[in-house]
Formats: structure tokens, C-alpha cells, sequence
């Protein structure tokens, strides 16, 4: 009898063991599975879609890469050509004033023009205004009036063309001269002093003209810059004697002055009876003509401020040394 309560309690004790496999541990290992799949779902389809996303930065990189290398190439071709083509056209243009004496007034005026337009920043052009000056346009009364301001004209969109670039890195003022007074006072007539401030250096300008030069349209100018240094605010003076004509061109025609700056005069106007003048000063970097630095002011820079004067920044000018 005591047998079969412990048979049939084991047996009991088996259903519930059964029963509660089937009822709670079975739905919950299907739950567990369903978890551990959508998990493993969701983590896969986030690492399909970093890799996907890596490998579309990667060939983004490359495509953007090709394309600055492509681009880089379509330049450096365009650029060549460019050269080509302005060294052609340059040749060109120095040949027909080579041979100015069998070339008419037309052709030559078109071409100064070509060169002037662009070639101006590049080197001196002033020999070639005289040249058609003196060769094609003397006397300058006469049929040739209308050549003469022709090239005027052409000089005035050069020069007025380069005070725009460098007016916007430094600074300039404007002066009216009566021509009446040079000629009564037989000397010289001293301008308005102008003091201006460039790159933290100020500067005292003090002008006179001397003479005018109707015949060839130029003025003679005495310019005098003031420039205090040390901590005692000595001044530095400097002096130079200059013409100024039609045909100077800023960005080449200027003058060399300290802390690697320049200095230009530019004879806007002249009629009988005024002239108007344009004074600019502004940084080296902006002049036209590159050359070598001076040993002597590349010392002098490195013992104010440590630092070397950069090549690019000495263009040809006058020393007022």
C-alpha cells in the first residue's frame, strides 16, 4: 500500500514537472529564440548597412579624389594653353613694333591695346606708348589728334584699372595742381602735407611740383616722406625727384620705401591749365614687376619682427637710398 502512494506520488510529481515544462518553460525559450533572432536581425542589418555606408564614404573618397585629379589636369591643360596663346599673341605684338615703320598707326594702336589689356602687370609698357609716340604721332597737333587720345585713353583704362587693386590693399589721395602758379612762381608750388597710415606705419608726404612739361604732358615732383622710427619717434626722412607723365603706370612705376612698401604718383589729367594727381602707397606684395629682396632691408626686417621677407613681396621700384 505504501508502495503504490510513492509510485503514485512520483508519477504526479512527474505530470507537474511535464506540465510545467509545457505550459511556462516552452512559450518562454520560444520568446528567448525570438528575441535572440530579431537581436541578431537587428545587428546584422546595422552592420550591413555601416558597411554599406563605409564603403560609400570610401568610394565617395575615391570619386572626389578622381574628380580633383581630373579637374587638376583640365587646368593645368587650359593653363598651357593659355600660355601658349599669350606668347603667341606676344610675339606677335612685338614683331609689328619691331617693324613699327611699315606698320600703320592702326594696327599698331590695336595692338598696344592687346598689350596693355594683358600684359600690364607684367612688365613695363611705357617704352611702347613713347615709341608710337614719338615715331607715329609727333607733332602732336594735327591729323593725329585723334590718335594721340586714342592712346591716351588707352593709358587712362590701364592706370585707372591698376589704382583699383591697389587701392583696395592700401591707401591713396588726390591732389589739384594750378599750373598758372608753377609758371608765376618761376619755383616750385608746394602741395597740401598728407599724413596716411599703412599697415600700422605712418607716413608724412610732402610734395611740390617743380616744373610742367606741357610739350610731352609731364610734371616734375619733389616728394619728401617722413617716417618715424624708434622709440624716440626719430623721423626718417627721405627725398626724390621725380617726373610724372601720362604713361607711368603705378603698379611698375613706383617707388621703394621702407617695411617693404611703395609708393606711386599717377598724372590722372593734364589740360592747359590744371592737372589732377593721384598719390597711392601700398604693400610691396602688390607691385608688378618681381625681383630679389635687399640684403639690407631683409636684415633689417628679421631684427624687427623675426621674420624673413618673403620673396614675392620685392617687386622692381626706385630706391630712395
Amino acid at each position: 500500500m505504501e508502495n503504490k502512494r510513492q509510485k503514485k506520488q512520483k508519477k504526479s510529481t512527474h505530470v507537474n514537472i511535464k506540465d510545467i515544462i509545457t505550459c511556462y518553460i516552452s512559450p518562454l525559450g520560444s520568446i528567448v529564440v525570438a528575441i535572440a533572432i530579431g537581436v541578431s536581425g537587428f545587428l546584422g542589418s546595422s552592420y550591413l548597412r555601416e558597411k554599406a555606408a563605409a564603403r560609400a564614404h570610401t568610394e565617395k573618397g575615391y570619386l572626389t579624389v578622381e574628380a580633383l585629379r581630373i579637374y587638376s589636369e583640365l587646368m593645368s591643360k587650359r593653363e598651357e594653353a593659355d600660355n601658349v596663346l599669350r606668347e603667341d599673341m606676344f610675339r606677335s605684338i612685338i614683331k609689328s613694333f619691331s617693324a613699327a615703320e611699315k606698320v600703320s598707326i592702326e594696327e599698331l594702336l590695336l595692338n598696344l591695346r592687346l598689350l596693355a589689356y594683358n600684359f600690364n602687370e607684367t612688365f613695363n609698357i611705357k617704352p611702347f606708348f613713347l615709341l608710337l609716340l614719338n615715331k607715329k604721332l609727333i607733332p602732336y597737333d594735327g591729323p593725329n589728334d585723334e590718335y594721340l587720345e586714342d592712346l591716351e585713353n588707352i593709358a587712362c583704362y590701364i592706370i585707372t584699372k591698376q589704382l583699383w587693386v591697389l587701392e583696395e590693399g592700401g591707401v591713396c589721395f588726390f591732389r589739384t595742381i594750378d599750373l598758372d602758379l608753377i609758371n608765376q612762381n618761376q619755383a616750385c608750388l608746394l602741395l597740401k602735407d598728407e599724413t596716411r597710415t599703412l599697415e600700422g606705419i605712418e607716413r608724412n608726404f610732402r610734395i611740390a611740383a617743380l616744373e610742367v612739361n606741357k610739350e610731352k604732358k609731364e610734371i616734375k615732383f619733389r616728394l619728401e616722406i617722413r617716417t618715424p622710427k624708434g622709440p624716440d619717434h626719430e623721423l626718417d626722412i627721405r627725398v626724390v625727384e621725380l617726373w610724372v607723365g601720362l604713361f607711368d603706370f603705378p603698379m611698375i612705376d613706383n617707388i621703394r620705401i621702407s617695411h617693404n612698401q611703395r609708393c606711386a604718383m599717377v598724372l590722372n589729367h593734364l589740360s592747359e591749365t590744371t592737372a589732377d594727381v593721384t598719390f597711392v602707397v601700398f604693400p610691396g606684395a602688390l607691385a608688378g614687376i618681381i625681383e630679389k629682396p635687399y640684403y639690407q632691408e631683409a636684415v633689417q626686417n628679421i631684427l624687427e619682427t623675426g621674420n624673413f621677407l618673403k620673396e614675392e613681396g620685392f617687386e622692381k621700384s626706385w630706391s630712395l637710398k
